[in-house]
């Protein structure tokens, strides 16, 4: 059997954090700067106008979260999974026993009981 080694939990980084709450939580309030965008042509302005409808969100919210997805997810360049394993790789990993595997039992008929 192997030894269990215990180690701190690692800290967790305040981009994490900010990353998450971009991506799930749309009810926080925080003081934000406004933004014009001139020149947007119709046909655009109708996808926006269509897409905030189908999501029941106002034109300016839909753009808010469209600019949010798309900025978050370019600054995340690796994957939540990569980034948990990353910060794990420093407590070391457990190498299993390899187990050989058997045929599965058939399945129980389910007709006439036979004796």
């Amino acid at each position: 059997m192997l030894p269990l080694i215990l180690t701190a939990a690692p800290r967790i980084d305040s981009k994490d954090i900010k990353d998450y709450i971009a991506l799930n939580d749309n009810d926080i309030e925080v003081d934000m700067a406004s933004l014009t965008i001139r020149n947007i042509e119709d046909a655009l302005k109708s996808s926006l106008r269509i897409r905030a409808a189908k999501h029941g969100r106002s034109m300016e919210e839909e753009a808010r979260q469209i600019l949010r997805r798309s900025l978050v997810q370019e600054r995340v360049s690796v994957g939540l999974g990569s980034r948990i394993a990353s910060r794990f790789a420093a407590a070391g990993g457990v190498d299993l026993p390899f187990v050989s595997r058997s045929l599965p039992r058939p399945a129980p008929g389910f007709g006439p009981a036979e004796r």
